[in-house]
């Protein structure tokens, strides 16, 4: 292809325009003089007009000095827009040229991008191994592997580096108890980002944690209630008056095995009213079964001191332990006054 260069004949160098000359020191040495004029000049109200025909006069010379500016700037232009729009025309026909070219350019470097591509995903299936039908590679993808600047062996790199990370990521979450494990994989494999599965199983916990406190709060409540109700000789069980508990107790059991009525139904209260000395209002004596632990004996026994309630009567418990550990706790209630009945041996 022969060598083109775009080459200007007329003017030739040096004789460019480099100046344009004008009565520049007279314009300036006029309008000094006008501006200094009315540099500090104050018009009172009867001068308006006056006012009014000075500023029309210094905006008509202004406008006569931009407007042949303009006028100069026009001429010396023209020749340059002239030249401007035949380059363009010539430049055009190199640029559809060059667009033809670029689009097979850029056709060739797509099917190599698509052949590095496959070659990156065979590449993630060998090193997932085990973890191929786990793990969605496609997440996992860097499109800057695709450019032509990074190798091949670069890519491998990341690539193991990435399972490894992720193979560690399941490993822990294997760890996991079965209800965790599922919350974690289901966030984990959204990016493989064992931080944000760790930090949704912390929630899940947190949440599990509130539920249960809820659900054991709920419970002391409605044991509080109970027992506020037997105080108050309200014969009620579980929200039911007693007689219609019985009632469905009776039927439930007619429908039982047999095996399975060894129960312990509801005691319902027995109350009584007694008048004290101190107060016209009648005490209540009332007798109760409820079943205890170590934890809720405290709580049954504030509940009751919190109430004003005087404590007296037998306490049935069964015991598990050693001979000697029930021989040496015997001593123990005896030692500390605590009135004992009879026991019984039961094995198990």
């Amino acid at each position: 292809m022969e060598e083109l260069a775009l080459v200007i004949s007329n003017p030739v160098d040096g004789q460019w325009l480099k100046h344009i000359d004008w009565n520049k020191e007279q314009i300036a040495e006029g309008i000094n003089a006008i501006v200094a004029d009315y540099q500090n000049l104050a018009y009172s109200e009867d001068q308006l007009q006056e006012a009014k025909k000075d500023r029309a006069k210094l905006n008509k010379l202004k406008k006569e000095i931009e407007d042949r500016r303009k006028q100069v700037k026009k001429i010396v232009n023209l020749p340059y827009d002239l030249f401007e729009k035949e380059v363009a025309e010539v430049s055009t026909a190199l640029t559809e040229a060059i667009s033809g070219i670029d689009q097979q350019i850029k056709g060739f470097e797509e099917k190599e991008k698509e052949r590095k591509k496959t070659e990156i995903l065979a590449l993630f299936s060998e090193a997932l191994g085990d973890l191929s039908e786990k793990v969605d590679s496609t997440k996992l993808f860097n499109a800057s592997w695709l450019n032509a600047s990074v190798s091949m062996k670069r890519v491998k790199e990341e690539i193991d580096a990435k399972v490894q990370t992720i193979r560690s990521g399941y490993e822990y979450i294997s760890n996991l108890a079965d209800d965790e494990k599922v919350i974690a994989i289901a966030e984990y494999e959204k990016s493989y980002d064992i931080g944000m599965a760790i930090a949704e199983v912390n929630r899940h916990r947190t949440v599990q944690k509130r539920l249960e406190e809820e659900k054991a709060r709920e419970g002391h409540e409605k044991a509080a209630e109970r027992l506020i109700n037997k105080l108050e000789g309200k014969n009620v069980v579980n929200g039911m008056p007693v007689e219609e508990k019985r009632q469905e107790e009776s039927l439930r059991s007619e429908e039982e095995p047999e095996e399975k009525k060894d129960r312990l139904l509801p005691v319902c209260a027995e109350s009584r009213n007694e008048k004290t000395p101190e107060s016209d209002d009648p005490k209540v004596m009332t007798s109760i079964s409820v079943v205890i632990n170590g934890e809720t004996a405290g709580m049954l026994l504030d509940l009751i001191r919190k109430n004003n309630v005087a404590f007296r009567g037998v306490v049935n418990m069964q015991l598990l332990g050693t001979k000697a550990e029930l021989m040496e706790l015997v001593q123990n209630l005896k030692d500390a006054g605590i009135r004992i009945g009879g026991t019984k041996n039961a094995q198990n």
